[in-house]
């Protein structure tokens, strides 16, 4: 009898396709990239509409959409809880 380690159904979900869970490992269970204290809104004020790029700071910032990351994504085991300031 063949048993799988994981639910196919998980990886078709986008919030498991953080790379960072794929390097390091998944984190806490229910917690999520954008309640993280690396998690960080960049943008311009000045741009038209407002817009913001979302990055992690561990997963490096490139300034490129190479390295934009989801607040949604499950966080990776090197979560840390942001600060409430």
């Amino acid at each position: 009898m063949s048993e799988t380690l994981f639910d196919a159904e998980q990886f078709e979900d986008e919030r498991f396709s953080n790379p960072m869970v794929q390097k390091h490992g998944p984190g806490p269970g229910g917690a999520a990239c954008g309640d993280c204290k690396y998690f960080r809104r960049m943008g311009s004020l000045n741009r038209p509409y407002d817009i913001r790029y979302r990055k992690c700071e561990v997963r490096g910032i490139t300034h490129g959409p190479g390295t934009d990351h989801k607040a949604g994504f499950h966080a990776c085991s090197l979560y840390e809880e942001a600060d409430e300031s």
